[in-house]
């Protein structure tokens, strides 16, 4: 990509100026999504993600996690991840 690939625009969350490729911006635009900088697009994303729960990290998840991974296996299969 170089530098004449981009272009500036503004995001649409934080009005902050930022350079990015002039196709993604078109595609974005195309599909009537926001063009938006990365840390609004990483907050955005992350607070999508929150709900669905899948940030969930204490031992009792890793615990079902694993007790899936068992279930999963063939037998005599060491491991299948």
């Amino acid at each position: 990509m170089s530098e004449a690939d981009m272009v500036e625009v503004e995001c649409e969350s934080c009005n902050m100026r930022i350079r990015l490729d002039a196709h993604a911006v078109a595609t974005k635009r195309k599909l009537q999504k926001r063009v938006e900088c990365a840390i609004c697009r990483n907050s955005r994303v992350s607070k999508e993600m929150e709900p669905a729960g899948l940030f969930q990290t204490d031992s009792a998840d890793e615990a079902g996690l694993e007790g899936i991974r068992r279930n999963l296996r063939p037998a005599g299969a060491s491991a299948i991840f």
